[in-house]
């Protein structure tokens, strides 16, 4: 018996055990599902986890650098100005900038003063002992001391200055940074801040743009004692108010050059101090008259102010002055050929936009290569100039009372820009065939005899630009009129006839004005090759024909003015599929009644109306025409860049 119930017991258990092997053969494949799709989501969780701690590190990251970083950098960065032991620091700090004379005494210990401020900041390094380490602390504090002056705080979120340089970890000479001006040609890269010689002394600080507020701290600016040069242009809400004190007493006299354009300066310039070599204060209020300069003085910038008097007598011993900007203000004086003549290296002046400058246009200096006068009263050419005249740039345009002829003898052939537009010269047109170098010639609105186009003008391949709208002009274009760098020609306004050349059509012109003519026959197919034509009016004129279809392949063509042409006819259609498109970027003016033009402005049954200022309109008056174009031709100079 017990032999058997040990057999049956063992039969149980091998029975248990198939049973249960043949129980876990049938769970398999749901066991190996349910463990993948644990591995699944297992893997979805740390996918989900990584992109949360990425997201909070971005987030903790950001407010790194909008709150911590800011009071990081701070100056007053773990500094408890209630520690009797940063007390004691600073005390020391004060008793030593008032035993040193550094700022007035009552300042220093000001809780409110800038100077109390700046001694904050200067806690962070230690009392100077040797003659170097002096030079460089009384920088250092007087650059802090420039900083709070001027709206500069502790925190950076409350400070006007849009670039805080100030950095209690580096040397001055560190407290700089690369900037891109938006706002000038090309958004010149410069670098603005504090500079230093090879013995990392100050001499240079460049603060353009940068929201200084209030006036400069100029006691403490003469410990700059190496500053030759300071830059503060666009600082509108800097409140120097007395010119006079400030260039007289308070800035270091070490300083050649200083520059405060457009920083709302008002009253009198003084007299400048005799080192000055460079002086500008453009766009300000300024009035009186123009400063007394010293013999050193080479550049001198004064435009957009309301100064009057004369011009001689202030810059009489600036004789080595290269560089003279009188632009836009009230200046009187009545010019002859013995005006500046001992200033025999001054190579630019402009001063145009005083309307009571009378006289002779000063073209008697030797070595002036630029000289803008349009908008005065001057009156007459000079007799004869310098056999050595290296003039480069002539603008005398808007000068009616300059009357006379224009000797073309007079003129060097260094000339490359001449603009006599809107004066009153008259007699013949000259050839100017001597100005092999003339690439931008304005003669428009002039009162010229009654002549053909000089063929001499043809002839002048570095031309450019070619105005002569309004000038009297008759006869034929010359057909050899083909300049290939020609981009803008305008001979609006004439009694031309005879018709378009064919040659016209370059591929560099941009701008062509043949309206208000006496033009006949077609418009040649060449106008096709004209590939880089954006303006082109041939409006009242006596054209014919077809207008041609390579027309419709310049792609740059948005204005194109075609009314009052009653013989000329065809169509100015394109492709369905692509006319609305096409014609979103055209201002095309038509007869709609001798011309099929979808994207035309009709111009029918209109001539009679009042000329008006609308590009829309039919009547749009010339002048309104070309000051909404704001063609691209160069009505300026090129000045010297300053250090920025």
């Amino acid at each position: 018996m017990p032999n058997d119930s040990h057999h049956n017991n063992i039969d149980d258990d091998v029975m248990t055990i198939a049973t249960t092997s043949d129980c876990s053969e049938d769970r398999g494949p749901h066991a190996q599902s349910e463990r993948q799709r644990s591995r699944r989501n297992m893997k979805n969780i740390i996918w989900k986890s990584s992109v949360i701690c990425f997201m909070l590190f971005c987030f903790l990251f950001l407010v790194f650098l909008m709150i911590v970083w800011p009071i990081i950098v701070s100056p007053d960065v773990n500094m408890n100005y209630g520690d009797s032991m940063v007390k004691e620091r600073l005390r020391d700090v004060q008793e030593y900038i008032e035993l040193q004379g550094l700022s007035p005494s009552m300042e220093v210990w000001n809780a409110r003063s800038y100077q109390h401020s700046a001694a904050k900041f200067m806690t962070t390094v230690s009392l100077p002992t040797t003659p170097t380490q002096v030079q460089k602390y009384r920088e250092r504090y007087a650059l802090a001391c420039l900083y709070f002056a001027t709206g500069g705080t502790f925190s950076q979120r409350t400070t006007t200055w849009k670039h805080s340089f100030l950095n209690y970890r580096s040397s001055v000479c560190q407290w700089q940074a690369d900037y891109r001006l938006v706002s000038s040609p090309n958004q010149l890269l410069f670098t603005m801040g504090v500079f230093c010689n090879e013995d990392e002394s100050v001499v240079e600080l460049q603060f353009l743009k940068n929201g200084l507020t209030g006036k400069l701290p100029t006691f403490e600016l003469k410990w700059l004692t190496n500053l030759q040069i300071l830059h503060l242009d666009y600082n509108a809400k800097l409140k120097e108010d007395n010119m006079d004190d400030l260039l007289t007493n308070k800035l270091p006299v070490s300083l050649v050059e200083l520059s405060l354009d457009g920083c709302q300066l008002e009253g009198p310039l003084p007299s400048l101090p005799p080192l000055f070599q460079f002086l500008s204060v453009e766009s300000n209020l300024l009035t009186g008259s123009i400063p007394i300069t010293g013999q050193e003085m080479k550049t001198l910038r004064i435009t957009d102010n309301m100064l009057t008097g004369d011009i001689s007598s202030a810059l009489q011993q600036s004789t080595k002055l290269q560089y003279l900007y009188l632009e836009n203000n009230m200046l009187n004086e009545t010019l002859d050929e013995s005006f500046l003549s001992k200033h025999l290296d001054l190579e630019q002046m402009d001063i145009s936009g005083n309307v009571n400058i009378r006289g002779v246009v000063p073209l008697h200096l030797p070595n002036l290569k630029v000289l803008d006068g349009h908008n005065t009263s001057l009156e007459s050419f000079p007799v004869s100039v310098h056999n050595s005249s290296v003039l480069e740039f002539l603008s005398l345009h808007d000068n009616l009372e300059l009357r006379g002829t224009i000797p073309s003898s007079l003129l060097p052939e260094t000339l490359g820009h001449l603009d006599l537009s809107s004066t009153g010269v008259s007699g013949d047109m000259p050839s100017f065939d001597n100005l092999v170098n003339l690439n931008y010639l304005f003669l428009a609105h002039t009162n010229f005899n009654p002549g053909t186009i000089p063929l001499d003008y043809a002839a002048l391949e570095q031309l450019v630009d070619l105005s002569l709208k309004n000038s009297n002009r008759i006869g034929t274009i010359p057909a050899s009129f083909n300049s290939s760098n020609l981009v803008l020609l305008d001979l609006d306004d004439n009694d031309l006839t005879g018709t378009i050349p064919s040659g016209l059509f370059t591929e560099n012109i941009q701008m062509m004005l043949l309206n208000n003519n006496r033009l006949n026959g077609t418009i040649p197919s060449s106008v096709g090759e004209a590939t880089n034509l954006w303006l082109l009016l041939l409006n009242d004129n006596l054209l014919s024909g077809n207008i041609p279809e390579e027309l419709l392949n310049l792609n740059q063509l948005k204005y194109f003015f075609v009314q009052n042409n009653p013989s000329l006819s065809g169509e100015l259609t394109t492709d369905s599929s692509q006319q609305f498109e096409f014609c979103q970027t055209k201002v095309w003016k038509a007869d709609c009644d001798v011309l099929e033009c979808k994207c035309c402005i009709c111009c029918d049954d209109v001539a009679e109306q009042e000329p008006v200022d609308d590009i829309q309109s039919c009547n749009t008056t010339n002048d309104f025409l070309l000051q909404y174009l704001n063609p691209t031709w160069y009505h300026n100079y090129a000045r010297p860049l300053k250090m920025y």
